[in-house]
């Protein structure tokens, strides 16, 4: 049992760091509040925080499996520059695009339009 709930935990906190940062830097909180607020998104969100983790284990797992795969594939040299340009510029652009996109539409739907909201409330 020990070991699922750690698994489940690390789960959990994974999907928290989608969050995190984007806390820290838009909301003046305390780390108290970014973790608690991280959890309550990350649940909040949970069907966009999975398909977001699969795709970022795809994208990290398949392709160096690719691209230690290249010379039994008959891949030249000509391949493997392809290879290690893709993998240090894309793929790191583009999972850190996936991330930021997940978090962005969450946080503004669940935070940033409440305070919108609030404030036209508050000042009518």
């Amino acid at each position: 049992i020990l070991k699922y709930a750690v698994a489940f935990v690390f789960l959990c906190y994974t999907m928290m760091h989608i969050y995190i940062y984007q806390l820290m830097v838009t909301f003046k909180l305390k780390l108290k509040d970014i973790f608690k607020n991280a959890f309550l998104l990350a649940i909040a969100a949970l069907p966009q925080n999975a398909l977001c983790l699969v795709l970022m284990v795809v994208i990290h797992g398949f392709f160096p499996y690719l691209g230690m795969n290249i010379p039994y594939f008959g891949g030249s040299m000509g391949y493997w520059t392809f290879y290690i340009i893709f993998a240090l510029f894309i793929l790191q652009g583009l999972s850190g695009f996936l991330v930021n996109f997940v978090a962005n539409r969450t946080i503004k739907k669940y935070m940033l339009d409440k305070i919108n909201v609030q404030d036209q409330k508050d000042n009518k």
